[in-house]
């Protein structure tokens, strides 16, 4: 595969796995430490990386299957070779042995954006520009390559830096300038720039639209869909700039713009268009941000160059504006997400707007 080390070999061969960073059925994410110095990759011996092993006799019982899985791992790997960008993790090599597939990554200790927000809570608009503009200057470089990541989202934004100045105010929502890079490649594909691609993948409460224009719940046979005025649409780049938008409404409100109880109610939400007046305590410009990543149709959402040139992303600091000068931002935030150490991991669901601390378990992924 061209850019990208392929060895055969298992994890425990090659590496010391030293703690597991997360666990589904089929794929866990570890953190490992390389044994030896033999091999195409660089990093010395007990360099810290990360990997993630996919189990190919959970993935299927069939040959067909399993090369599946395999051939899926190798076109992650193969995009993220062809990416390279100070944005976007580093993939170095692929381990392939008979019961699994692996993809060795540079490993970020500070964890993913998501578990910063539930710590802190929302950030100051400043802060929440800076890592915009490393995510949209991200999604430039996919989309001038044509592909499409199809799953941004905060638990796929990896944390590499974050500095925290002395805070100006103490209820101010916190300043911090973050580091972050774009990964979890899983759902990332070429998009054809006339044909473009389809299907439902990626997460609910992130999703554009037209990828959920291929959820059942509205295109279960295409007559019903058509009759239902929303026929299933191919997509392209479009879909990562609408889930920036709703990435930047969570960076600065701790909370997703749509929501609903069920999926059905959620892909009605989406499709009826964001109808907020702005992002509530946000300046204009960022609301004019977000407004014009939610842009219902494709054709009038702003393009990731051209958010790069938005006036909220090119200015240094953005100008606050609260909404609400009798109810602190600190104050809401604490409506949105609840102070850390006082119960607001146990706040109830509440249908809209979904808080951080239940993101986890209310999005839903499609394969």
């Amino acid at each position: 595969m061209a850019g990208m080390p392929v060895v055969r070999c298992s994890l425990e061969e090659r590496y010391d796995v030293l703690d597991v960073i997360s666990e589904g059925r089929h794929t866990r994410i570890v953190e490992v430490a390389r044994r030896t110095r033999r091999g195409p990759i660089r990093s010395p011996p007990g360099a810290r990386l990360a990997a993630k092993e996919i189990d190919l006799d959970v993935m299927g019982s069939t040959a067909a299957d399993r090369e599946e899985a395999r051939e899926a791992v190798l076109l992650e790997a193969s995009l993220l070779a062809r990416a390279k960008h100070p944005t976007i993790v580093r993939a170095l090599e692929v381990l392939v042995c008979h019961r699994a597939v692996v993809l060795v990554m540079e490993l970020a200790e500070r964890g993913d954006l998501l578990e910063l927000l539930v710590a802190t809570g929302p950030l100051d608009e400043p802060s929440a520009a800076h890592v915009v503009r490393q995510l949209a200057s991200a999604l430039a470089r996919l989309h001038d390559l044509d592909i499409v990541h199809r799953d941004v989202k905060p638990d796929n934004i990896l944390v590499t830096s974050a500095v925290v100045p002395p805070a100006s105010a103490p209820r101010a929502p916190p300043s911090m300038r973050l580091g972050v890079q774009l990964s979890s490649f899983g759902f990332a594909t070429h998009a054809d720039r006339l044909d473009g691609v389809g299907g439902l993948a990626g997460t609910l409460d992130y999703a554009a639209p037209e990828v959920l224009s291929w959820h059942p719940a509205v295109s279960g046979t295409p007559r019903a869909a058509v009759a239902a005025g929303f026929a299933r649409t191919r997509y392209g780049p479009a879909v990562d700039v609408w889930s920036l938008g709703v990435v930047t409404h969570a960076l600065l409100t701790g909370t997703v713009p749509f929501a609903a109880r069920t999926e059905a109610g959620l892909v009605a939400a989406v499709r009826a268009g964001w109808a907020g007046g702005g992002v509530r305590g946000a300046s204009a410009d960022a609301s004019d941000f977000v407004r014009c990543c939610l842009a219902i149709l494709p054709a009038d959402r702003l393009t990731a160059h051209e958010a790069l040139r938005h006036p909220w992303l090119r200015q240094p600091a953005a100008r606050s504006a609260p909404a609400s000068p009798s109810t602190s931002a600190r104050a809401r935030a604490r409506e949105a997400v609840g102070e850390v150490g006082s119960g607001a991991r146990g706040l109830p669901v509440r249908a809209e707007p979904v808080s951080y601390t239940h993101l986890r378990a209310h999005e839903t992924r499609h394969d």
